[in-house]
């Protein structure tokens, strides 16, 4: 792009009274952005904007038609949910795992956002940013909470070097803009933009999910769609592209992102250490794999290194939708909830090192320590929840050791990630030093630290110690109860846990779906078919009777029950079946004998386009195991270890 040895003599030359803070304050101050230098008519940028060599100095490689290794993935969605068109649906989903295993992004084609309305986006954006400057300015802010940002770089005040770009972003999700508050260019077509976006984010969110072998709803019911914003950034022409560029390389920390760039173009990514241009493709989108995707599953996906040119001639456009983390914190794992409220320093690295990215999370954890004062509790903590997360209750303590050496002082949040993550019969000590260290730091009277000792002491066992707790306690929760009932579920005590299910219901606390669950297994471990149609009876009445997860503990009841017929109609009832809900199934079939029924729902299950993971293959397996289908079992082997890519594991 820039002769390197030019930029380092202008970074060498850099004036003894050059004060960078006082040119980012007055420029910022204008409010009127890189479009504002443009309608100047300036020859020669800010030094604000000048990029280091190493970070603009980057060989693009230029392609030809013959090079099929870096071909960009395009994939067309064109018909995937016509009808019971499965095939076509799992062509699709194959060719998605395929890109973002291999490349990390592709490109998207037949989509369903209409062609007139991608290019009125581009003309609204536009419009807008050439308005004068007395109206974009009514939108200039730096306060990110707001809805509705217009600005020049988000991290102005932070990044070694601004971007020639302006932009201007509100939120679709949780809280979305509504009309009154969009800049006026965007009203007419604001609405129903937002509406295809949305279904989009919700079709990438269930594809992405499939392709990762989980239940096409995964990802949604995780959070990913709960925070979704966009993002219009407008390049202008730029008198010194050589100089600068509209984005640094970066990678996005986002669950996944779309982008849209108009036909200008400008878009390049980092694929096997080269610097490869994107093509606009018409109508297209690329999808870019995000830094919180990548993390939760390391081992399967690529993130991707983004940057975009600056042009001399011409401006530019591109459009971005994020999905990002808003609300992971309360579906992956209980402890998050409690760290999140104490500061908003860390988030990415909860959810990283919840989805057990511990470099990823150790790496933020410097950064934000060394970034920011006082939050180094917080950023402990998202650490130790990790551990916790994967149940590595050693690892978890050694880190808990160095924040007390560190002289920071453990708070609930620690106390409570600690607990979680005392899962095996060895870690029983550890918990009960964290019990006592609890009742030392005064938290002993805390309901959520409460609960969790309950589920700590009844999964290791110690039935009587949990129900000390309960009984000592002057409020009880939905989880207290939930918990106290698992734990008999544990022990296989179904008269004790049933008495404790009724005597729940007779204090007014309603029954969830969790606490139906672990009612459930207690009649399942007990064998008692009878309690169970009645819970059965009662899911129903009380409106919880679809709820799949509480379908799925009535499949795994009725089996471990001898009821296979029962457990047939309830699979036959539920509307979106998940992976737990076909292995059930499978398992159930096995469990009572009938393997070849077994064997017939795993194939339905294939055909249909759902992927496998390792808890469905040792249901099936142990099924051909047990009817002494050898060859079969052997053909199936081949296929988790060969065409899954699952590896046998003890």
């Amino acid at each position: 792009m820039a002769n390197a040895s030019i930029l380092q003599v202008l970074f060498d030359e850099i004036p003894p009274d050059y004060d960078r803070k006082q040119e980012l304050k007055a420029f910022d101050d204008t409010k009127e952005g890189v479009r504002g230098l443009e309608e100047a008519g300036v020859t020669k940028i800010p030094r604000m904007f000048y990029t280091p060599p190493d970070g603009i100095d980057i060989r693009i490689l230029n392609l030809s038609d013959d090079d099929e290794a870096f071909k960009i993935p395009v994939i067309d969605l064109g018909g995937i949910n016509m009808g019971n068109n499965f095939a076509r649906r799992k062509i699709v989903i194959d060719e998605v795992r395929h890109a973002a295993e291999t490349w990390g992004f592709f490109q998207i084609v037949n989509h369903g956002i209409p062609l007139n309305m991608i290019d009125g986006i581009h003309e609204r954006v536009r419009r807008f940013s050439e308005e004068p400057k007395e109206e974009r300015s009514k939108f200039y802010t730096r306060d990110l909470t707001k809805k509705v940002v217009y600005n020049c770089n988000f991290d102005l005040f932070r990044a070694p070097s601004a971007n020639w770009r302006d932009t201007l972003s509100f939120m679709i999700a949780p809280d979305s803009v509504t009309l009154e508050e969009l800049p006026p260019a965007f009203r007419d077509v604001a609405m129903e933009y937002l509406k295809h976006i949305m279904n989009l984010g919700i079709e990438l969110s269930e594809l992405l999910s499939e392709a990762l072998g989980l239940d096409r709803n995964h990802l949604k019911e995780i959070g990913c769609l709960e925070g979704l914003f966009l993002a219009f950034h407008y390049y202008p022409p730029c008198p010194q592209p050589e100089l600068t560029l509209g984005a640094s390389k970066h990678a996005d920390d986002a669950f996944f992102t779309i982008l849209l760039q108009d036909q200008i173009g400008g878009l390049q990514v980092l694929h096997q250490s080269q610097w490869i241009d994107i093509p606009p493709v018409r109508g297209g989108l690329v999808i870019n794999v995000g830094d919180l995707l990548q993390a939760i599953w390391s081992e399967c996906l690529l993130d991707v290194k983004v940057m975009w040119s600056s042009l001399s001639h011409c401006r530019s456009i591109s459009v971005r939708i994020c999905a990002t983390a808003v609300a992971v914190h309360c579906t992956l794992f209980l402890v998050i909830a409690l760290s999140w409220d104490l500061r908003r320093t860390s988030p990415t690295t909860t959810i990283a090192a919840s989805a057990a990215a511990l470099l990823l999370a150790a790496l933020r954890l410097e950064i934000i320590a060394a970034a920011s004062s006082g939050s180094e509790r917080v950023s402990w903590n998202s650490m130790i929840a990790g551990y916790a997360f994967q149940g590595k209750f050693v690892d978890a303590f050694d880190l808990y050791r160095n924040m007390c050496s560190d002289c920071c002082n453990p708070d609930l949040s620690t106390m409570v990630s600690l607990l979680s993550s005392c899962v095996r019969p060895e870690a029983l000590l550890h918990g009960n030093l964290i019990h006592s260290h609890a009742i030392q730091s005064g938290f002993d009277s805390d309901v959520t630290l409460t609960n969790t000792l309950i589920s700590f002491y009844s999964k290791l066992g110690d039935i009587d110690s949990a129900r000390f707790l309960f009984n000592g306690m002057n409020e009880r929760t939905r989880v207290s109860w939930t918990a106290l009932i698992g734990g008999y579920a544990e022990k296989g005590d179904v008269d004790e846990g049933f008495a404790l299910f009724r005597a729940m219901e007779a204090t007014g606390e309603k029954p969830d779906a969790v606490t139906l669950v672990a009612v459930l297994s207690v009649c399942g471990q007990a064998g008692t078919l009878e309690l169970g149609r009645w819970i059965h009876e009662y899911a129903t009445s009380n409106g919880l009777g679809k709820n799949v997860i509480v379908c799925n503990a009535l499949l795994d009841m009725y089996s471990k029950c001898g009821s296979m017929s029962e457990a047939c109609e309830v699979f036959l009832s539920i509307s979106e079946r998940t992976i737990v809900t076909w292995t059930t199934m499978i398992t159930g079939y096995a469990l009572n004998g009938e393997f070849k029924l077994a064997l017939d729902v795993f194939s339905q299950m294939v055909v249909l386009g759902l992927r496998p993971n390792h808890l469905t293959f040792l249901a099936v397996l142990q099924a051909c195991a047990h009817a002494g289908f050898v060859e079969k079992g052997w053909t199936l082997f081949r296929t988790m270890t060969e065409v899954y890519k699952i590896s046998p594991i003890l």
